[in-house]
């Protein structure tokens, strides 16, 4: 018995040792990012944790060094950084200290926080010149002076005229919280016609905005709807007059006509496959087939369904099944194919090849007559009001709370569109809820508008450049985007 209490007691202290020294061990850089855009030069530490840092300039201002306490970059990916303010980095490992030179192409100031989830630590180079002798610097995320009240002030607005009936304006204000900066590009709607587009016309993958505008040679994009990992789309998603996403819970969406006019609301899903008596309902087109469930895929899922061999499908053309298989079928360009699992293919078992089937789609008018409709929410402006609409449209808490970068679509009093978005979680923008929001684009002459995908998804790309600071670092790879393009 004495044995087996010594083993016990052994086990247990190897045990606290092991998890003193994992607690102990220390922070590793895992990947740097960098955005070099038109209100700084921001370079983002991706670590497992964030250490304890100190940050120090040379006397000319023109090198910033970082001193991460007990960090190591072994293993680290893609530790380069060089733009328009940021001349490039390089690390040197000493003494149990990682150190991060940055060296600047003038003397900037610069300023330096931690982000979570993941743990990040960034640099944010601004366009002003440093005041010189520099300070020490900050240790630990604080300064030694304490941190300057900004006093509320008017609003910063700027215009560029890109090309005839595109303009771009730039809205930054202040308040006791610090800096918003806001970025916007308003098409003349007798020049320039919007469209929501796919990552290389199909469902599955993803890509770069300005990879996306630049294949569909658009003047001006930004990214759209909410999305899943596989390039999925969450919400309805209507294009050339075919569905190509779906959502059962109502959603703002705004709907495009043929003539270029457009409408706002809330918009739902539904439709049904009727083979002989059988009717069922379908629980997505272009998604991922669950279980029990039935899915439509059409030629903008790509060549092929994708699916796995534990259904049942049916390639339909012309309203009748040419063929039938488990799984991973080839899409017809003109036709589709019903994927049906558990109940829902037990119930489709009697169908058999040549048999008639008739697939059924609404959304209501005046959604049904839209040639092109993209989903995504909540609303935020409707007819010249504020008029938030997140706990109507169920969003959860990653969505409705909190300043984050956003994005927005909304029109002008005179119908001419507008794409917006909003910097968030960086020293120059502190982002926006999504009433403030509202707010903003109302006071930019925005009478209706529904917020798009956010965060580190928000970008705004004209002319082949990116306005705003998208605050991954760098673009996020999404599944769709909204183009201007020329008439």
């Amino acid at each position: 018995m004495k044995f087996y209490r010594r083993v016990a007691v052994l086990a247990a202290i190897c045990l606290f040792l092991f998890q003193s020294l994992a607690l102990a061990a220390g922070a590793k850089l895992l990947e740097l990012k960098f955005h070099s855009g038109s209100q700084h030069d921001r370079i983002v530490f991706y670590l497992d944790k964030v250490p304890s840092y100190q940050v120090k300039s040379s006397a000319d201002g023109k090198e910033l060094v970082i001193d991460l306490s007990d960090a190591t970059k072994e293993g680290a990916r893609r530790l380069a950084a060089s733009g328009k303010r940021v001349d490039g980095i390089r690390f040197e490992e000493k003494d149990g200290h990682l150190y991060a030179h940055v060296k600047l192409k003038s003397a900037w100031k610069y300023q330096v926080g931690k982000l979570s989830n993941p743990p990040r630590l960034y640099l944010d180079v601004l366009s002003e010149p440093a005041v010189l002798p520099h300070d020490s610097g900050q240790k630990d995320g604080k300064t030694d002076k304490k941190p300057q009240v900004l006093p509320k002030t008017n609003p910063l607005i700027t215009e560029t005229e890109l090309a005839k009936g595109l303009t771009q304006k730039n809205y930054v204000y202040f308040d006791p919280n610090g800096q918003v900066s806001a970025y916007f590009v308003f098409a003349d709607k007798s020049k320039y016609r919007m469209e929501p587009v796919l990552d290389n016309g199909i469902v599955p993958g993803r890509n770069a905005v300005t990879d996306i505008a630049r294949s569909y040679g658009a003047d001006a994009a930004v990214n759209a709807s909410y999305f899943a990992r596989s390039g999925e789309i969450l919400g309805v998603l209507k294009m050339d007059g075919e569905t190509a996403g779906t959502t059962y819970i109502p959603r703002s969406a705004i709907g495009i006509r043929e003539d270029g006019t457009v409408f706002f609301g809330q918009v739902s899903y539904s439709g049904y496959i009727q083979a002989g008596k059988v009717s069922l309902p379908v629980a997505g087109v272009d998604a991922e087939r669950g279980e029990n469930g039935l899915v439509v895929y059409n030629h903008w899922n790509g060549r092929t369904t994708g699916t796995n061999e534990y259904g049942i499908e049916y390639v339909v053309q012309d309203g009748r099944v040419t063929k039938i298989q488990q799984g991973n079928s080839v899409i017809p360009e003109k036709g589709f194919v019903i994927s049906a699992h558990g109940t829902a293919k037990d119930a489709l078992s009697g169908l058999r090849v040549g048999d008639t089937v008739t697939f059924t789609e609404q959304l209501g008018e005046p959604w049904d007559s839209a040639i092109h409709i993209l989903g995504a929410g909540p609303r935020l402006v409707e007819k010249g009001k504020i008029n938030v609409t997140t706990n109507e449209e169920k969003f959860g808490s990653d969505v409705s709370y909190g300043r984050a970068p956003r994005t927005a679509v909304g029109v002008t009093k005179d119908g001419d569109y507008v794409l917006a978005v909003v910097d968030g979680r960086q020293s120059h923008s502190r982002g926006c809820t999504l009433r403030e929001w509202a707010v903003l684009l109302k006071n930019m002459g925005i009478v209706d508008a529904i917020n798009l995908d956010g965060g580190g998804s928000a970008e705004l790309v004209a002319k082949g450049e990116i306005l705003n600071s998208p605050s991954d670092g760098e673009e996020r790879p999404v599944a769709s985007a909204l183009l201007f393009l020329k008439k």
